[in-house]
């Protein structure tokens, strides 16, 4: 039952993002992993082969964000359909670090000891 755990377009009528921890937690305790806004990411959309491959992620030699290179976004969001919503989905390829959209975030992370 995803409705317990992420919003997506089944539980908000396309309205708005919701305030954190309102739904239930992963295994992990973790609130709103997927779902609510799309996760912004530093990585480069690449196309997936047609075949069985594994492709690996090249990112640039120096991380940095800039307007030339578009990212890519992943977890759905409370205005997309739920096959969206999970990690490995990833959105278009037009999300650049200039664009502002309701529906859109990032995660902030830090290592633990």
């Amino acid at each position: 039952m995803l409705s317990r755990y992420a919003w997506y377009d089944g539980n908000t009528n396309r309205e708005r993002a919701y305030p954190v921890a309102q739904l239930v937690p992963n295994q992990w305790g973790l609130f709103d992993t997927l779902g609510n806004v799309w996760e912004w990411t530093l990585d480069r959309r690449q196309t997936y082969p047609s075949d069985e491959r594994v492709t690996e992620d090249v990112e640039d030699s120096v991380l940095r964000v800039s307007n030339d290179v578009a990212r890519t976004r992943r977890g759905g969001s409370f205005s997309y359909e739920w096959f969206t919503v999970r990690s490995a989905h990833r959105g278009d390829v037009t999300y650049f670090p200039y664009q502002t959209r309701d529906s859109v975030g990032f995660r902030v992370a830090r290592s633990m000891p």
